[in-house]
């Protein structure tokens, strides 16, 4: 394979990777803004109760306290489905990860091949000086 052809395929892995990556940090942004209004709710809750007991006045309560448990049953929910999907997701990216690096290791060796033959043709160059020299020193020479 063409070194340029691994390069592209290189880069789009890489691409990709970092695309995938991207959607992770994305989803995980979600999450932890899903569990802030978890932690938020369950302040406000504890609020509401000190205010009813304070005021001797529970009729209320129990509605709001209903609201928030089936808000907070919903985040857990929407945090779960998230849990999945950033699973799911880092399985693609180590995948991707994997494909890459053996693009990345193809076209490492396909350079390493490239400059141990130039290394070898200016070898073979010299070679055929240091032959050259010598045919000349035993011509004059003999």
């Amino acid at each position: 394979m063409k070194q340029g052809s691994l390069n592209t395929l290189a880069r789009m892995h890489r691409w990709e990777l970092d695309q995938l990556r991207r959607h992770a940090g994305e989803l995980q942004r979600q999450r932890l803004a899903l569990i802030a209004r978890d932690h938020a709710l369950s302040a406000e809750l504890e609020r509401e109760r000190q205010i009813a007991a304070e005021a001797m006045e529970f009729n209320n309560f129990g509605v709001f306290a209903q609201g928030v448990k089936a808000q907070r049953a919903r985040l857990a929910q929407a945090v779960a489905d998230l849990d999945r999907q950033l699973d799911a997701l880092q399985e693609q990216i180590t995948a991707a990860y994997q494909e890459m690096k053996r693009y990345e290791t193809l076209e490492e060796r396909q350079r390493e091949r490239v400059r141990q033959s130039a290394i070898q043709r200016e070898q073979a160059q010299l070679d055929e000086i240091g032959l050259n020299v010598h045919r000349r020193g035993r011509d004059a020479g003999g």
